[in-house]
């Protein structure tokens, strides 16, 4: 997906339609036919959109994309922090102006009772977020299964994903953490859920001695995700860009990863004890896979986005554990009584946590890494220790 004018556009007049309606019904009563004042108003708004336009389009034709991908995301955040502050008291002026008019009473106070809290809470969330982007919790789960072998009942697996490499550039400390958190649960599997990278596989560069140094039992498998496809950056041609997804599995592979390109590999005890992990990228079909599989396996299935889960998994009578990532669930929620609530469950039916059907499972890791904005609001970023069971 090349950056988008269109796109660009359309999101810039979406955002400038408030800020316009608010210079005409407030501010310009107070610039008056001060110039400085009306040019101080639209500083903001405009010099964000020049500034994503120059970084996000032009920087992007003559600079390496890493650099790019930072600057464009750092501004983002202070385009929130500007934006949603300004949108919550703006509204409830409005709203006050409205109810004037209505009911014809001189004054309405809803943007000082609800316009001021709602900014500043937005303006604390948007804090809140940025610090929270490296604080990353361990979630513990044990999940039962049926026809696990018994010489496999309690193995542990570590589960990532969603890294983004490109945006963690200069915090080689993070990935030192999730290093010695993995080493320090001594886990018999390694499995990582996608997006390794963010745009390109030279974002590997600086963190390939932190996968490197993951030490676990069985091995370490991944599978490709949307990002790790190298779309998110104007290549000058397609051929250009195939040649970049090579490079990216050629990175998945150099750190240490099996990487399951719509295949498998089987873990075996014995020649009559195995489990079987499967890797399916977003190019290949779940079913076709499963059936080169080796009948009654345990198996495990890496699929990065969990929208295929039900309708294309959770009725294979073969699939006992799915592992996803994606989602991030929107990088914002919250927990209530054990379970979490956030805005990514207006696209994903499933969207963070263990989820059961039929007697399969799913687990959405929110991954460790961030896209977009470098926040984090409420949920933090995850590794999750799973440890099989056998319900028999």
């Amino acid at each position: 997906m090349y950056f988008s004018f269109i796109k660009f556009f359309a999101g810039f007049l979406a955002f400038l339609i408030p800020v316009a309606l608010f210079y005409l019904t407030i501010y310009k009563k107070i610039a008056k036919k001060r110039l400085f004042y009306t040019i101080l108003y639209w500083l903001a708004p405009i010099g964000f959109a020049l500034s994503f336009l120059a970084i996000r389009y032009f920087a992007n034709k003559y600079t390496s994309g890493i650099y790019v991908q930072k600057a464009t995301a750092w501004l983002l955040v202070l385009y929130l922090a500007y934006l949603l502050p300004f949108l919550f008291f703006a509204i409830f002026y409005w709203v006050d102006c409205v109810l004037k008019i209505l009911l014809k009473k001189r004054k309405f106070y809803f943007k000082y009772i609800l316009g001021v809290p709602l900014a500043v809470l937005s303006l604390g969330l948007i804090i809140q977020g940025v610090t929270n982007r490296y604080n990353l919790e361990v979630r513990y789960l044990e999940v039962e299964t049926d026809n696990l072998p018994a010489e496999f009942d309690g193995l542990k697996i570590a589960v990532m994903g969603d890294t983004h490499l490109g945006n963690l550039t200069g915090y080689g400390n993070y990935l030192r953490q999730i290093r010695d958190t993995i080493n320090s649960q001594n886990v018999d599997l390694l499995l990582f859920t996608g997006d390794l990278v963010n745009t390109m596989p030279k974002e590997i560069y600086n963190f390939s001695n932190y996968f490197r140094q993951i030490n676990v039992n069985y091995g370490r498998y991944a599978v490709m995700g949307n990002h790790d496809f190298c779309r998110y950056y104007r290549w000058s041609s397609d051929v250009v860009r195939e040649a970049q997804v090579v490079d990216t599995k050629k990175a998945y592979r150099y750190l240490g990863f099996g990487l399951l390109d719509n295949d498998f590999v089987i873990l075996e005890k014995d020649s009559l004890t195995k489990i079987c992990i499967i890797g399916v990228d977003e190019q290949g079909e779940i079913s076709e896979v499963l059936s080169r599989t080796p009948e009654n396996t345990f198996n495990i299935l890496l699929l990065h986005n969990p929208k295929d889960w039900e309708a294309q998994a959770a009725d294979k009578e073969n699939v006992a554990l799915t592992l996803s990532g994606h989602t991030h669930a929107w990088q914002c929620g919250f927990k209530w009584r054990g379970k979490v609530y956030s805005p990514a469950g207006w696209l994903f039916k499933y969207y963070d946590g263990l989820y059961k059907k039929n007697g399969k499972n799913l687990f959405i890791t929110r991954g460790v890494g961030y896209v977009g904005a470098p926040l984090r609001i409420g949920l933090q970023p995850d590794i999750a220790i799973i440890t099989l069971k056998n319900k028999n």
